[in-house]
């Protein structure tokens, strides 16, 4: 028993470690046990809350002022988290200390050692500037797609893979309906996919197509497919809104 708690203390120290101290980004970084008390945090949650690490560890989301209109919406979240043992995507508008309505894009993810759920952590970061994206050509001469403000970093694709991801998040197609498009077999069109999940970062238990479309969806918008499937009409590379 001893040393299966030694285990279980030893793995969420080294899985706090990476996720909030190990990170070097800007988003808000927080882990809860599952009785909802924070027990780490990094320094741009403390900014964002105007409080220090000592004062937000060891209290609930609603202690903290700038969520505190929040609560109910964050429950509910949490509430999908643990009992799905999934991760939960989607923007708040939290009122931050200089930012009174700042759109903030929030992800939750159940930690689960040994099998076992054992918290909830939790990142943040602020979108205040519209979603950008323009089309180039590498010094490789690959056609690409990158993606600014429109999830938790810069999005740089080749036209071909984002075509797929439009495919599956724009058009709602599946894998055989995209391999007819392609002319090519399904096994090809997840091989794509998963190149997909990769650039995007998901995590083991994202890697569906549910979940893809779900990040999809952020950044996505007409502008954007409507260029990707013109290509030959583009001319200089410049940022379109």
């Amino acid at each position: 028993m001893e040393e299966k708690m030694y285990r279980y203390h030893h793995n969420m120290r080294s899985f706090i470690k990476d996720y909030i101290y190990s990170s070097k980004d800007d988003l808000a970084r927080f882990v809860k046990d599952l009785k909802g008390n924070i027990i780490a945090c990094n320094e741009t949650l403390c900014k964002w809350s105007g409080l220090s690490a000592k004062e937000v560890i060891g209290k609930k989301i609603h202690e903290i002022p700038v969520w505190r209109n929040n609560v109910k919406e964050c429950c509910f979240d949490e509430q999908i988290v643990v009992d799905g043992f999934t991760k939960y995507l989607n923007f708040k508008y939290i009122p931050l200390i200089d930012r009174p309505q700042a759109r903030i894009l929030v992800e939750k993810l159940p930690i689960v050692i040994e099998n076992q759920l054992s918290g909830i952590a939790i990142k943040s970061k602020i979108i205040d500037v519209p979603c950008q994206f323009k089309i180039m050509t590498t010094s490789a001469r690959q056609k690409v797609i990158i993606i600014q403000h429109g999830y938790f970093f810069d999005i740089t694709l080749p036209i071909k893979l984002f075509k797929v991801l439009a495919y599956v998040a724009w058009y709602n197609l599946d894998y055989k309906s995209i391999a007819n498009i392609l002319y090519c077999s399904q096994s090809a069109v997840k091989k794509y996919i998963g190149q997909l999940y990769d650039l995007l970062k998901l995590y083991e238990n994202q890697r569906n197509l549910n979940e893809l479309q779900k990040v999809a969806q952020l950044f996505l918008s007409f502008d954007m497919v409507s260029a990707c499937f013109d290509i030959e009409k583009e001319s200089s590379p410049q940022w379109v809104a």
